[in-house]
């Protein structure tokens, strides 16, 4: 869940806002709460899933935590080096 906090506080604190704006509001207001079920909503069994509807600010969260664990995992294995652009 370490990876879901850091990657809130980043889109709390840059530019990531829907057409409304609200969305990022939730986050700060609600990102204690919220954060243990968006755990478990994407670490959801896709065997044992149904399609749902994911607001836009919850699709940036999951492709930058995506793109946080890649960056961790090329790192790990040598193919990056440690702090080198995507």
């Amino acid at each position: 869940m370490k990876i879901i906090r850091d990657r809130v506080v980043i889109i709390i604190i840059g530019k990531t806002k829907n057409i409304e704006g609200y969305q990022v509001e939730i986050l700060k207001v609600g990102g204690p709460i919220l954060i243990p079920h968006i755990h478990n909503l994407f670490n959801l069994d896709a065997s044992n899933s149904r399609t749902i509807l994911i607001s836009p600010i919850l699709a940036k969260l999951y492709i930058s935590i995506l793109g946080k664990k890649n960056s961790i995992w090329l790192e790990s294995h040598g193919e990056r080096d440690k702090g080198q652009a995507v």
